[in-house]
């Protein structure tokens, strides 16, 4: 699968994408788990709903290279 960039996701709306870049900022909110990731065109908010995942994600610093694959869904709130 091709990388997408953030500034490309709002014409993917359904569609499964990999993204690419590192973490900006993480969320950890009981049973919810957002992250923030930057890459060279822009930040994609990202809810992470594994268990196992969020696990993952707080061991890690900001500034780690991650790589996440998922569909896009429009949320008008973010």
């Amino acid at each position: 699968m091709e990388r997408t960039l953030s500034r490309d996701l709002k014409g993917l709306i359904g569609k499964k994408v990999l993204i690419r870049g590192w973490l900006h900022k993480k969320r950890l909110m009981g049973g919810l788990t957002f992250i923030n990731v930057r890459d060279r065109s822009g930040l994609t908010q990202i809810l992470i709903e594994d268990k196992d995942e969020t696990e993952k994600l707080r061991g890690m610093q900001i500034g780690t290279v991650v790589e996440i694959t998922g569909a896009v869904v429009e949320e008008p709130r973010a």
